[in-house]
């Protein structure tokens, strides 16, 4: 499951007409036109799996919880077409370059990741904490733990990096606004 984070109105040139996909005049060229100025036209489109997106979000809300409203921060743990405004899209990314720049979100990467590493690990909710399972998935050592019995939460699955929060903020500064699919 992913993120798909849409441009409501891309400061762009250049806006093609979207490919008239589903009413059985596929393209596949003009499909293929149309993804490839969606992925090279910064504030058209940002992705993020959901392993990625959720700790960005989290600090983005953290950061502009003055300009999110509690119902945005909700709605943006969720891919179910919340909008955010072109106002408060260029607010977040205002907000998010002068955090940058103060350094606060490189120590907030370098802290987290330290929280996470320092987090002690975990029975194995896959094997029961023996090692070595034997299901109708598995046979023999967990995959879950590498045999180990122990795994690190959940949480530590969750990476978050100063490029991706740079690269957001480069969406959010073209984007006219964003919808979260």
């Amino acid at each position: 499951m992913g993120f798909d984070v849409y441009g409501l109105k891309p400061e762009t040139d250049v806006i093609p007409d979207q490919p008239n996909w589903g009413q059985g005049k596929y393209d596949e060229e003009e499909s293929k036109a149309y993804f490839a100025w969606q992925m090279n036209t910064p504030g058209a489109y940002f992705r993020n799996n959901v392993w990625w997106w959720r700790p960005l979000w989290n600090h983005v809300s953290f950061m502009c919880d003055d300009i999110l409203t509690e119902e945005d921060m909700l709605e943006g743990e969720m891919n179910n077409g919340h909008r955010i405004s072109k106002t408060k899209a260029k607010r977040i990314a205002a907000r998010i370059r002068k955090s940058d720049r103060e350094g606060h979100i490189r120590r907030y990467a370098s802290d987290r990741e330290k929280t996470l590493d320092d987090l002690d690990s975990e029975k194995c909710n896959l094997c029961d904490g023996k090692g070595i399972r034997n299901d109708e998935f598995v046979k023999g050592k967990c995959n879950g733990c590498d045999g180990e019995g122990e795994t690190k939460p959940w949480i530590a699955e969750y990476p978050f990096s100063v490029k991706n929060v740079r690269d957001f903020a480069q969406f959010c500064e073209k984007s006219g606004g964003f919808e979260i699919c």
